[in-house]
């Protein structure tokens, strides 16, 4: 819970947090515990189109997939600036012979 209350105050933004075990527990552990806010923050979301509300959703495989395709695009870049600064060389090595 100390990292979505350190989001809340960095970003200035409302964070809601519901944790179950697992296990059939009851009663979910719920950020934050103040009474009404996360009451607050849930009816809010609420409020918003359904649409709305899973334009910005990912999960883990979503977000490291996203994440993969990232990285393939700048290796890609990489490789075609090295393969350009290598044939360049080559280029001013055989100006020198």
């Amino acid at each position: 819970m100390k990292k979505a209350s350190e989001l809340a105050t960095l970003c200035d933004v409302d964070v809601l947090v519901v944790v179950y075990d697992g296990e059939g527990e009851a009663r979910p552990e719920v950020w934050p515990d103040a009474p009404g806010e996360a009451e607050r923050i849930a009816a809010r979301f609420k409020a918003v189109p359904e649409l709305d509300q899973c334009k910005k959703k990912q999960d883990m495989k979503g977000f490291l997939t996203q994440s993969n395709d990232k990285l393939r695009v700048q290796l890609r870049k990489a490789q075609h600036e090295n393969w350009e600064q290598g044939t360049s060389e080559t280029k001013f090595c055989l100006k020198i012979l």
